[in-house]
């Protein structure tokens, strides 16, 4: 099995996020064992165990550094692994609309099924269900404004941060979608908006 999984791990590009049961799944293996196999790799450091059952190909500089493992990477493999449809929450969405100097050490998005949470390290990962619905929204920039606005009191918003808002949505590259999707945000929202 070592030796399968060599093979595979070869085969990947470098930098890529993937999940034991993935691997298992392909290999008609359990996952326990898979599992045990990967993180004898890990401690050799030919992989990156990044928390229970996720693992990355590190990325190395010409020199063989390793590099840090890339946030936005390892989201996207939870989420293609989990095949849910996500829109970033509260602060994430604040730091995907550029609202906030630093990204937040919890990443929160709101998914159209199942709940998940992971810790890695430095930073943890949340998967929720939630009473906010940004998947009825035709446009990202609806969905991340009504997930983030709340959590950020746009009441207290800077100048600089509520020119930066006026900007993407002058900037919106559909903007009669964006207008139809106003219509279905919280009232506060719209009035909000409308200040801007």
């Amino acid at each position: 099995m070592r030796a399968h999984l060599l093979g595979i791990i070869a085969s990947m590009p470098s930098g890529k996020v993937f999940f034991a049961a993935d691997i298992a799944a392909q290999m008609g293996e359990t996952v326990n064992n898979v599992s045990h196999v990967l993180s004898e790799i890990a401690r050799e450091g030919m992989l990156v165990h990044l928390t229970r059952g996720i693992y990355c190909k590190p990325l190395k500089t010409a020199q063989g550094v390793v590099l840090p493992v890339d946030r936005d990477r390892v989201i996207a493999a939870v989420l293609r692994h989990y095949a849910v449809e996500a829109v970033p929450k509260g602060l994430s969405a604040a730091w995907a609309l550029g609202l906030l100097a630093e990204r937040p050490e919890t990443e929160q998005y709101v998914v159209d099924h199942g709940e998940h949470r992971f810790d890695f390290g430095d930073w943890r990962l949340e998967l929720l269900r939630g009473r906010i619905r940004p998947f009825l929204y035709r446009t990202q920039l609806a969905a991340l404004l009504v997930t983030a606005l709340p959590s950020l009191d746009a009441d207290r918003l800077s100048a600089e941060q509520a020119a930066l808002l006026k900007k993407q949505i002058i900037d919106c590259p559909d903007r009669e979608a964006f207008r139809d999707d106003v219509v279905r945000m919280p009232l506060w929202i719209k009035k909000y908006l409308r200040r801007l």
